[in-house]
């Protein structure tokens, strides 16, 4: 699997925050595409998510869940958020994505 992106953020409370992921999958089919967000940045926290890009938010295990995910296919996610609390700033280098990873049999929330 392939992944890439980039984070812009105004780092101010209020201020919006936005990511994009573009993940190919260069494997089999998987039932489920699932982008864990890095626990040190600790998203979740310290925003409120205004457009989860299409996934669905899993905020007790840190990651959104993407759906299905065919081989060969690529999918770009638009997340944006507006920062609720002041956090450590992300440079724009640093994706607040800690890894993509995609499943072959769903994945279910505890």
């Amino acid at each position: 699997m392939d992944v890439s992106g980039r984070h812009t953020s105004t780092s101010i409370v209020g201020g919006s925050d936005a990511l994009q992921v573009t993940v190919t999958n260069n494997d089999s089919n998987a039932s489920q595409l699932i982008l864990y967000l890095n626990a040190k940045d600790d998203w979740f926290k310290h925003h409120v998510m205004t457009d989860p890009g299409g996934c669905s938010i899993n905020k007790s295990l840190e990651r959104l869940d993407c759906g299905p995910f065919a081989a060969g296919e690529t999918k770009t996610i638009n997340v944006a958020g507006s920062q609720r609390t002041r956090a450590t700033s992300i440079s724009s280098s640093t994706l607040p994505i800690k890894r993509a990873r995609s499943c072959s049999t769903p994945t279910r929330a505890r």
